[in-house]
């Protein structure tokens, strides 16, 4: 596989991932665990908290180190966060569980940037 779908199949499953799971959240949350409005709400916050700070923490490790390992390392952290949540029962825990799953995640959109322009042929 050449270098350009590489970068195509990057970008397709970085937010293939996040529509995957971030679409049915508002179902799982009112239907499948019947909390209501208020309780469920603030869960919504998490990826604009974590879009605040985060990328600018993780960006200057990703010019420490390589990008592509902190973009891969925060892909796993991301996905060993997300499997705990079905085991969480009330709302404030699955917040801040999620939170620190977005803290993980958020970070890899600007990340995803800098690889694939990184790669790119001039």
């Amino acid at each position: 596989m050449g270098l350009k779908h590489r970068l195509i199949v990057m970008n397709f499953l970085q937010f293939f991932m996040w529509g995957a799971w971030m679409m049915t959240l508002g179902h799982y949350g009112f239907v499948e665990k019947q909390w209501n409005g208020a309780q469920f709400g603030l869960v919504f916050s998490t990826m604009g908290f974590a879009s605040i700070i985060m990328p600018t923490l993780f960006g200057i490790l990703a010019d420490k180190w390589k990008a592509n390992y902190v973009y891969a390392i925060l892909h796993l952290m991301f996905g060993a966060t997300m499997c705990f949540l079905p085991l969480i029962e009330a709302p404030i825990p699955f917040f801040w569980l999620l939170l620190l799953a977005m803290c993980f995640y958020m970070p890899t959109i600007g990340l995803n940037n800098s690889v694939g322009f990184q790669h790119a042929p001039a």
